[in-house]
């Protein structure tokens, strides 16, 4: 099977773009994904930062951690009533 020149270009510019898409979209994304997981660790960072004297505050009242359970539910009600 011969090709013809035309072809044979044709073949090689597709593949040559295809690889350069391949190449930029990975690199891109890993960019993406690294700057995502930063922003997650340092809003996990200050959401810690902001709960740590909280619960300094909670020990300190002698409220054992293991009593803490259905706090969430007595807030919910606290907020819709």
């Amino acid at each position: 099977m011969k090709l013809k020149l035309r072809t044979k270009i044709l073949l090689i510019a597709v593949g040559v773009t295809l690889a350069g898409m391949a190449i930029v979209f990975s690199a891109s994304s890993h960019l993406i994904s690294r700057s995502y997981v930063a922003a997650l660790q340092s809003r996990a960072v200050a959401i810690g930062q902001g709960l740590t004297p909280q619960m300094d505050r909670i020990q300190m009242l002698g409220v054992g951690l293991d009593k803490l359970a259905g706090v969430e539910k007595q807030c919910r009600e606290g907020v819709d009533t």
